[in-house]
C-alpha cells in the first residue's frame, strides 16, 4: 500500500462509487451491502489487506489472487473464475486503467499553498488565482500561468511562456521560448525550450546560428524527469496531443512529433526530424536529422535510425532495417559463428 508519510489518503469510499468512478460494473445480483463496503486503500495482490482494492492484469499474477485479502479486485470477464469466492469482482476489461481513475480517487493531488513567500514572480506576469505557486519558483516578465496549474519548487518559467490550465510542473524544471498547453505533466529536472545545438563550421572557425523558434506542446503531454526539449532554429519544435515522453530524452530542434506518440528512455532525435502519429520508440533509439517517421511505426530498443521509415513498419538493429530482415541476419550470423567455432 501507498506510504504514509509521502501520499494523503482521501478515503474510506463507498465501493459503489469507485465502481462508477472508475467506468466499471459488479456481478448481477449484487446487494446494496456490497456496494456500501468501505474501501480505505488500493494495494498490491500480494500485501492486499481487508478494506483494499487491488487490480489483475496479467495474466502471471493470476495464481497470486488464491492468497489474497483483497476486499475487491479489478478484474477481466475472461479471468473472472481466478477469483476467489472471498473477494467482490469488479469488472472491468481494462484492469489498470480502472485502477489509475481508483488510485486518483484515493489519491488526488494536492498542495497547501497557492503562492509561496519564496517565490518570485514578475509583476508583468499573469497567474491564475488558482494556481499554486512554491517556494523558490521565479516567473519570468510577460509569463502567463493558467488556472490549476501546479508550480514545484526552484523551477523557472521565463519570459513571456505559456501554461495552460491544469498543467503540472514539478522542482528544478526550466522552461524558456515555449508554450504548453492543458493538462500537460512535466517531470523534475526537465528543460525544455532552451537553445538548440546549432552552428555553422568552417575554416573562420564555429559560429553559432541564432536559435529563434519556440517550443510548443500540446495538450495532455507527458514529460519525464531530466528530458530536454530544444526550442527551434526558426520554427518550433512541436509535440502532439497525449504524446508520452520518458526520462533522460534528448529532442533537438525543429523536430515535430505527433499525436499519442511514445518515446522511451534515453532517446535521442536529432533536428528537424519529423515523427508521424503513435509511433514508438524504444530505449536507447537514436534518430538521424531530417527523416521522416511514420505513422505508427516502431523502432525497437537501440535502434539507430539512418533512413526514412515507412507507416507502420517495425524496424530494429544499427543500421536499422526491418525487424523480421534483422532477425534472420541475427539467426544467420549465430549460425555462421557455431559453424567456424566447430571448424577450429
Amino acid at each position: 500500500m501507498p506510504n504514509q508519510r509521502f501520499y494523503t489518503n482521501k478515503g474510506p469510499f463507498p465501493l459503489g462509487k469507485l465502481v462508477e468512478l472508475s467506468n466499471s460494473t459488479f456481478c448481477e445480483g449484487v446487494g446494496s451491502q456490497v456496494k456500501n463496503a468501505q474501501i480505505k486503500d488500493v494495494a498490491f495482490i500480494s500485501n492486499a489487506e481487508l478494506g483494499t482494492v487491488t487490480y489483475c492484469s496479467d495474466p502471471r499474477l493470476l495464481d497470486s489472487l488464491t492468497n489474497t485479502e483483497a476486499t475487491a479486485c479489478i478484474i477481466s470477464q475472461k479471468n473472472l473464475e481466478s477469483l476467489p469466492e472471498n473477494v467482490i469482482p469488479i469488472l472491468n476489461e481494462q484492469p489498470q486503467r480502472a485502477y489509475a481513475k481508483i488510485a486518483s480517487t484515493m489519491y488526488p493531488t494536492e498542495c497547501n499553498q497557492l503562492l509561496h513567500t519564496g517565490a518570485s514572480v514578475d509583476a508583468t506576469a499573469k497567474v491564475d488565482s488558482s494556481a499554486i505557486i512554491c517556494s523558490g519558483v521565479v516567473v519570468g516578465p510577460g509569463a502567463e500561468i493558467g488556472a490549476n496549474v501546479t508550480i514545484g519548487p526552484n523551477s523557472v518559467i521565463g519570459k513571456g511562456v505559456i501554461i495552460g490550465q491544469n498543467t503540472s510542473i514539478d522542482s528544478n524544471v526550466s522552461i524558456s521560448h515555449s508554450i504548453i498547453g492543458s493538462s500537460v505533466k512535466i517531470l523534475a529536472g526537465a528543460r525544455i525550450g532552451q537553445e538548440g545545438f546549432g552552428f555553422i563550421m568552417d575554416d573562420e572557425g564555429y559560429l553559432s546560428i541564432p536559435q529563434l523558434g519556440c517550443v510548443r506542446i500540446a495538450d495532455n503531454v507527458e514529460i519525464g524527469a531530466n528530458t530536454t526539449i530544444d526550442r527551434g532554429s526558426l520554427s518550433d519544435t512541436t509535440i502532439g496531443t497525449g504524446t508520452r515522453i520518458d526520462n533522460l530524452v534528448q529532442i533537438a530542434h525543429n523536430v515535430q512529433i505527433g499525436k499519442g506518440c511514445v518515446i522511451v528512455a534515453q532517446v535521442g532525435i536529432a533536428g528537424s526530424t519529423v515523427i508521424g502519429d503513435y509511433a514508438a520508440l524504444a530505449g536507447q533509439a537514436g534518430i538521424a536529422q531530417h527523416l521522416k517517421i511514420g505513422k505508427g511505426a516502431r523502432v525497437a530498443a537501440q535502434g539507430g535510425v539512418i533512413r526514412d521509415v515507412r507507416e507502420g513498419e517495425t524496424i530494429s538493429g544499427t543500421p536499422a532495417i526491418p525487424i523480421m530482415e534483422w532477425r534472420r541476419q541475427h539467426v544467420a550470423l549465430s549460425k555462421l559463428s557455431q559453424k567456424r567455432k566447430g571448424d577450429l
